[in-house]
């Protein structure tokens, strides 16, 4: 048996209501589809289908990995697109560059590695998804957004969690397996 699983560093709720509170000041549209936030995390590891039994190992691995990562202090600075075939697709609001954060992901990336999860090849874009563009949405407000220069939202990151995704019809559902105090 498997699960959809990834890991993800966890924002506080206040920034939550933060970004929620500059996205819709930003952007007002009536129709736009924004993420759930029970959904807004940090992706620093997704590892797809996973067997079930390995989950006490990557909890001990992350376990570990916690209690040597001090808490981390993080802004996010601006919004970005992601395009798939020159369309938009996912509207975000992306971290400044850190170098503490960059060494988390890495720690957890090798350590999935030696599970026979492949090591990721792309480069590290920290960003939380705000908007799932399914073609509504009007493009060059959202474009303009992410020329905005956005006043800095500042938290401290102080868990990481091992998160399981259920694919429904009406779209996905995260569940968190455990969650880690970074020390």
């Amino acid at each position: 048996m498997t699960n959809r699983l990834f890991i993800t560093l966890d924002i506080p709720d206040e920034t939550i209501e933060e970004i929620i509170e500059l996205r819709n000041h930003l952007y007002s549209a009536k129709d736009a589809k924004w993420e759930g936030k029970d959904k807004y995390h940090i992706t620093l590891k997704f590892l797809g289908d996973t067997k079930v039994d390995l989950i006490p190992r990557i909890n001990s691995h992350l376990e570990n990995i916690s209690g040597t990562t001090k808490e981390i202090k993080l802004s996010f600075d601006r919004f970005g697109m992601f395009y798939r075939e020159r369309v938009p697709k996912i509207f975000w609001i992306g971290l400044e560059q850190n170098i503490y954060l960059q060494s988390l992901h890495n720690k957890i990336d090798n350590a999935c590695a030696e599970f026979g999860f492949q090591k990721e090849k792309r480069k590290f874009n920290p960003h939380l998804t705000i908007l799932r563009i399914k073609g509504n949405e009007e493009f060059s407000i959202l474009e303009k957004m992410t020329q905005t220069k956005i006043q800095p939202i500042i938290f401290t990151a102080k868990t990481i969690s091992l998160m399981k995704s259920d694919l429904k019809p009406t779209g996905s559902v995260y569940y968190t397996i455990k969650s880690f105090e970074l020390s």
